[in-house]
């Protein structure tokens, strides 16, 4: 009898708190490294550094490389909006 490897936990880039993603249909077509850092407004080794931490807009590896739906990445633009001054 072999003995069997532990399962390990899937690594996630999601915030703990942040609600599962829903979508009704696949995006157009996602987005590259570069793509969304130059979107974000980023260099991209910011966007490295955002992904590294686990902080980051939610991403995909695709073989050796890093690709982004442009939704996830709006959805976590949006959850790091300030509120508004006076609004509480």
């Amino acid at each position: 009898m072999g003995m069997r490897a532990p399962e390990l936990p899937e690594r996630s880039h999601r915030r703990p708190d942040a609600p599962p993603p829903t979508r009704a249909e696949p995006p157009e077509r996602l987005w590259t490294h570069p793509e969304t850092a130059e979107f974000l407004g980023l260099p991209p080794s910011t966007l490295h550094q955002l992904n590294h931490k686990g902080v980051g807009p939610r991403s995909f590896k695709v073989g050796k490389h890093r690709r982004y739906d442009p939704a996830d990445v709006m959805a976590w633009l949006d959850s790091r909006a300030s509120e508004p001054r006076g609004a509480a």
